[in-house]
């Protein structure tokens, strides 16, 4: 959905900003932590030296803020390039791994109860 056939960078800061419209009214929305790989619109598919991965580090209203390789941040030269967005694993690595705690420190019955019951049966 985020993907891009050819797009250009701007310096903002430290960053590489790119212009997205209605970002904030996307579902699935793009965080922190998401990859980005860039590649040179203009090489053949084998050629996967020219492709660079970069970091989602802001999301503000209509542009992301991201970091690349620091060699790709300092000479980008305005060019255009095709994006491929990737969506970062960090969120639901977080989720198992406390769901995994909870469990060990819990009990696994107290996450995930073996039998349920409705108020109809509680009272007979």
């Amino acid at each position: 959905m985020y993907d891009r056939e050819r797009v250009h960078f701007t310096r903002e800061g430290k960053y590489l900003a790119l212009v997205m419209e209605n970002l904030s009214e996307r579902r699935p929305t793009l965080i922190i932590g998401d990859i980005v790989k860039a590649k040179d619109p203009w090489t053949d598919s084998e050629n996967a030296e020219r492709t660079y991965e970069g970091v989602m580090h802001k999301a503000l209203l209509n542009r992301i803020l991201l970091k690349f390789d620091a060699n790709f941040q300092q000479t980008y030269n305005y060019r255009d390039y095709c994006l491929e967005f990737y969506f970062s694993r960090y969120c639901y690595r977080k989720q198992h791994y406390a769901t995994s705690r909870a469990a060990e420190k819990l009990g696994e019955h107290f996450l995930f109860p073996p039998l349920t019951r409705s108020r109809a049966n509680v009272h007979n």
